[in-house]
């Protein structure tokens, strides 16, 4: 919903995090692997975009705890930026690094792309420092 309507409106974060909160319960409930794990980035996201850094962290961290080789680089993705907007230069580079690794070995050239496109950019902002 939060992306439907818009980043800046925050006053659909609630609903957001109630229809996520039960879409986790609902497949914590039939064991569905994916789903569990695709629902803790979204949560990961969700409150990454509410400037809410800790819980952000801790979310993506249960995503990467059950996370198989499929799922690892997004979950890297997600904390390198999630570092990156809090200002953690170095934590960003190295889970962008980590999810990097994983898309060579993939092969994926959007993915790589979008992964060295955020290290391209947080290089900038070392360099700056």
């Amino acid at each position: 919903m939060y992306r439907i309507y818009g980043l800046e409106d925050a006053s659909y974060f609630p609903l957001a995090k109630d229809m996520l909160t039960k879409c986790l319960h609902y497949a914590q409930s039939i064991n569905e692997q994916e789903a569990i794990i695709e629902t803790y980035v979204e949560l990961g996201e969700l409150y990454k975009n509410m400037r809410n850094y800790n819980n952000a962290l801790n979310y993506f961290a249960e995503a990467l705890d059950l996370s198989t080789q499929h799922y690892k680089d997004k979950v890297y993705q997600q904390f390198g930026k999630c570092y990156l907007e809090c200002g953690n230069l170095n934590q960003a580079e190295n889970y962008f690094y980590r999810a990097l690794d994983i898309r060579k070995e993939t092969g994926n050239l959007a993915q790589i792309k979008e992964t060295q496109n955020a290290i391209n950019m947080l290089s900038k902002q070392l360099v700056q420092q």
